[in-house]
């Protein structure tokens, strides 16, 4: 259990060391940004969308930096593939139920109090779509999937049973996202992301779902109405193909 909780250190500590580090540095070496960021707090207030926008131009590429610094060690000093290639079907399988999960999320989401999570949304969002979808939709899934079920569990897992593994790992899932709407939903898919793991004994799957979701979301709130429908639409044949192949044998 140390270890895991040594992982989660070092999950925080990348980012913690690499915002500071990204946010020293465009300061010492942007004044005029530094100036149109104190502005916009004077004017605005911390919580304006000018003053949001312009803290994302440091903080996205240290998160970037931040997922380099944690995905490195693992892919330098590992002793077995990662992840291991899957047929066609099983691929569209778990992309179907990523944008399920995500369909289900949103809906769960939009029906209790969110006002930090909308904030913390907002903020999010205020980036660069560009950067938003290259951070929040592909390299955060890839990232958290190395540390909460590659190497989470399998740590766990030499310790406890599977199922107490699972829920450990969930937990500190859960936990990592620090606000209360997101760790509560984090806790659930990390349960889902888990259970995919421990099947297929392969990490692609997992990350599959896990990038759908979060790609699907950051899609989804850059788009306009007429996309929203499509993507909507989505969702219904996601559902009929799920269906299709619940008991069939699509995997590698």
């Amino acid at each position: 259990m140390i270890r895991s909780l040594g992982l989660l250190v070092y999950f925080f500590m990348a980012q913690i060391i690499s915002c500071v580090g990204a946010f020293t540095y465009k300061s010492f070496t942007d004044y005029e940004w530094l100036d149109r960021v104190y502005n916009a707090a004077s004017i605005g207030g911390i919580l304006s969308t000018e003053y949001i926008g312009l803290l994302n131009e440091a903080l996205y590429p240290a998160l970037l930096m931040s997922d380099m610094i944690i995905i490195l060690p693992f892919l330098l000093k590992r002793k077995e593939k990662i992840c291991r290639k899957i047929s066609t079907g099983s691929t569209l399988y778990f992309i179907c139920l990523g944008i399920v999960l995500n369909f289900v999320v949103s809906v769960v989401v939009n029906m209790i109090p969110t006002k930090n999570y909308d904030r913390l949304m907002s903020v999010v969002l205020t980036g660069n779509p560009i950067m938003v979808i290259l951070v929040s939709g592909i390299f955060a899934p890839i990232v958290e999937e190395i540390i909460f079920r590659y190497k989470i569990i399998d740590v766990l897992e030499n310790i406890y049973n599977p199922k107490v593994a699972l829920f450990l790992s969930s937990f500190l899932f859960g936990v990592a996202h620090m606000n209360r709407v997101q760790s509560l939903y984090a806790f659930i898919f990390g349960i889902v992301l888990g259970k995919i793991y421990q099947k297929e004994h392969n990490l692609l799957p997992s990350i599959i779902v896990h990038i759908t979701v979060n790609a699907g979301s950051v899609l989804y709130e850059y788009s306009s109405d007429v996309v929203r429908f499509i993507l909507l639409s989505g969702v219904l044949l996601s559902v009929f193909i799920l269906l299709k192949y619940k008991n069939k044998n699509i995997y590698v």
